[in-house]
């Protein structure tokens, strides 16, 4: 009779690398009944097995076998610890049923090949060549790959060295939906659990399209995949483009990240590269996004702005896609979009001849930032000046000038860094028409700013510029033009032409139209300046009588909005209470009411000031400027004191400062000795500047309120152009 061999392998459910002594086979009896027969390891603990099928089991019970590993031909039993190890000769074969009945083949494995199982026959790891294209199934879960592959299996853990044919597929078993990554360069490698792609480093060996997750992405040759921790790398070639990826419904949600040692072309053509070297774009939920670095927007090869995000600043190319709940910056050929309405978001920096009409250089500078709102930036077709449209809270940045959004109103902060970013600056603003805005660009004002390159905006639109030169006057006292010529005169000299008569503007105009050109009308206009500061700034013609309190005081200049003149005199005199009405008396004898504005404290607080205002516009008014804070007073120097000793005539005395500094000055006066009873809130002059005001007279001293304090009660009152440097014709 011929008999059949059946390998087994008894162990015990306790500790099996302490038990394991053969393996069982099969065999017939004299009663021709198959029962188990134990083979022992040998010397070695190997069992080999050649050319003939053995069925092997790794235990019974009694003559019934249980924890089939399958059915082997020419593969060699290993004892390993508590593990039992096929490992496979030169074509080796083991055939294993699951425990749906379905029946798998192992086969095309390299000689050397080891499975690994345990007790209960489960494989556990597995580490083999794979010397065909083949499918291997592992805890329910199917593995295409490609000859020359090296497998690895443990923990349910599937890991996969790419060979030759530079594949890979994985299913669900009874699944027809695979999730494949062909194209892959010798050596790549990836690890999958569970039906996921949890860890990867490959180089893509061909031009293709590949999915990870959600998404399917096209990906050039040479490109290098990191998947790690949730997140994908996509390491580009040089001229490699940004292109939205495809969505294929369910799947693992990965972070994904572009990265480039030479920058990106982008979907709008144009090209984005990072200052710092490695240029970074992420990519989740369907957006593109930057984070935590600064990059250059380019046109054609040439820098156009440079872009700067505190945290994540998505990028959009289609109008369709923006997302207004992200902070987001969009562009297309002539325009950018900066938007983020729920915090501080994105800023740009313009760089010298970009396409957007920003005329940007060393000396001009625009830099916008989207915060609680939106910043546009826009060449507009048949138009000299880019439009600049904010909204919410966000900031245009003229240089180191801002206009801003709050409240629902627009601001201006003259002086000072507002936005995010190490710009590097100028020292004049850039032309362009500001607008403000709400979040779906429909104007909120009125009016739109101009600024004509010179520090100087008006409020007002284009058709409202009006004047010989086309000038507008605003509110600020800033004049803007839409006449070059004009804008090449001084800030002094726009502001005196445009005060002058028509009569006198046309004379003026003869210089412009000479060969002395605009140099000659500046020069002419200087002398006028010259002359006019003369003519007004004389002192006594500047000084007031004020008898409603029995004192005196200085014309200082005239308010910038309604033209009504301001009066500096002493706290004790005329500011008690804010609010008092007040007579005030010229040396020419006319005479005025006016209002105080408030006081900053009296003779006793050392801070003796208070502003009267005038209740009407008083035509070419005389007036004395306060000092700014280059105006030297040396100690020991003569100035010249202004007041009406007793409230009556206006009395001019010579004093000595013996001491001068920032919070205090005391004088010296003449033969008639000490400050008289009238003279408090008398000015006290020097070069054509008021450097003090009387505040208080004891023996033979008179003691003044400070240049300083009389300089910072104008800032905190909001007259600080009151203050003035001298005039000088060079």
């Amino acid at each position: 009779m011929k008999k059949f061999n059946f390998l087994f392998l008894f162990v015990f459910c306790f500790c099996i690398g302490n038990v394991f002594a053969g393996v069982y086979f099969y065999s017939q009896n004299d009663e021709g009944l198959l029962v188990p027969v134990l083979k022992e390891f040998d010397i070695n603990n190997e069992i080999n097995i050649g050319d003939s099928v053995e069925r092997v089991y790794l235990n019974v019970e009694g003559n019934n076998p249980k924890n089939l590993i399958g059915y082997l031909k020419n593969v060699k039993l290993k004892k390993d610890g508590d593990s039992i190890v096929v490992e496979f000769k030169d074509e080796g074969l083991m055939t294993r049923f699951l425990k749906d009945s379905s029946k798998i083949d192992y086969d095309g494995i390299d000689e050397g090949g080891k499975f690994y199982f345990d007790n209960a026959g489960e494989i556990i790891k597995v580490d083999f060549v794979s010397n065909k294209d083949n499918t291997f199934y592992f805890d329910n879960y199917g593995y295409d790959v490609s000859l020359g592959s090296k497998v690895k299996f443990e923990n349910g853990k599937f890991n996969v060295e790419i060979g030759n044919g530079g594949f890979v597929k994985y299913f669900k078993k009874g699944s027809d939906k695979k999730i494949e990554y062909s194209g892959i360069k010798n050596g790549g490698n990836l690890e999958i659990s569970e039906g996921k792609l949890i860890n990867a480093d490959f180089e893509i060996s061909k031009e293709g399209k590949f999915v990870f997750g959600k998404y399917r992405f096209g990906l050039k040759k040479g490109t290098r995949v990191v998947v790690k921790d949730g997140k994908v790398d996509f390491k580009m070639v040089a001229g490699s483009k940004i292109e939205k990826p495809e969505f294929v419904g369910e799947g693992d949600d990965f972070l994904f990240s572009y990265q480039s040692e030479d920058g990106f072309d982008l979907p709008n053509g144009k090209e984005l590269e990072s200052e710092s070297g490695m240029t970074i774009v992420n990519f989740k939920e369907g957006n593109f996004y930057l984070s935590d670095t600064d990059f250059v927007l380019r046109t054609d090869g040439k820098d156009d702005l440079l872009i700067h995000n505190s945290n994540e600043l998505y990028l959009f190319f289609d109008k369709v896609d923006i997302d207004d709940s992200k902070s987001y910056f969009y562009s297309n050929e002539n325009k950018i979009e900066l938007s983020s309405l729920d915090g501080e978001g994105g800023s740009v920096f313009f760089k010298e001849g970009n396409s957007f009409g920003v005329e940007a250089s060393s000396l001009n500078s625009l830099s916008v930032q989207a915060k609680n709102g939106k910043a546009i930036v826009e060449k507009i077709s048949n138009e000299d000046l880019p439009s600049v449209r904010i909204s919410g809270e966000s900031i245009a940045m003229l240089d180191s000038r801002n206009f801003y959004g709050q409240d629902g109103d627009l601001y201006f902060e003259p002086s000072g860094d507002m936005i995010s970013g190490d710009f590097n600056h100028g020292n004049l603003d850039v032309p362009v028409r500001l607008s403000f805005i709400d979040n779906n660009d429909n104007n909120l004002k009125n009016f739109e700013v101009y600024s004509n390159g010179k520090d100087q905006y008006a409020a007002v639109s284009a058709g409202d510029l009006q004047g010989s030169f086309g000038y507008y006057k605003t509110g600020g006292g800033f004049y803007v033009s839409s006449d070059l010529t004009f804008n090449h005169l001084t800030p002094e000299a726009q502001e005196f032409y445009v005060g002058l008569d028509s009569n006198k503007q046309n004379e003026l105009m003869a210089y412009f139209e000479s060969d002395n050109g605009i140099i000659g009308l500046q020069n002419t206009l200087d002398e006028l300046i010259i002359e006019e500061e003369r003519l007004r700034q004389n002192p006594i013609q500047a000084s007031v009588r004020i008898p409603t309190k029995g004192g005196s005081g200085t014309i200082i200049g005239v308010d910038k909005d309604d033209g009504r003149a301001i009066v500096a005199t002493c706290g004790h005199g005329g500011g008690s209470p804010q609010g008092s009405r007040h007579r005030i008396q010229l040396s020419d004898g006319r005479e005025f009411r006016g209002v105080s504005l408030g006081y900053a404290g009296t003779h006793v607080s050392g801070n003796d000031i208070t502003l009267i205002k005038l209740d009407s516009p008083v035509e070419d008014i005389p007036y004395m400027p306060v000092a700014s804070e280059n105006h030297v007073v040396n100690n020991g120097e003569v100035v010249l004191r202004i007041g009406c000793p007793g409230c009556g005539e206006f009395k001019q005395t010579q004093t000595s400062i013996n001491k001068y500094d920032s919070n205090s000055m005391v004088g010296t006066v003449d033969s008639r000795g000490g400050v008289w009873g009238g003279e408090s809130g008398g000015g006290l002059f020097h070069q054509g500047r008021l450097i003090g005001i009387v505040s208080m007279g004891g023996g033979s001293q008179g003691w003044y309120t400070s240049t300083y304090d009389i300089r910072d009660f104008l800032r905190k009152k909001g007259y600080d152009y009151l203050i003035k440097l001298i005039i000088i014709l060079i």
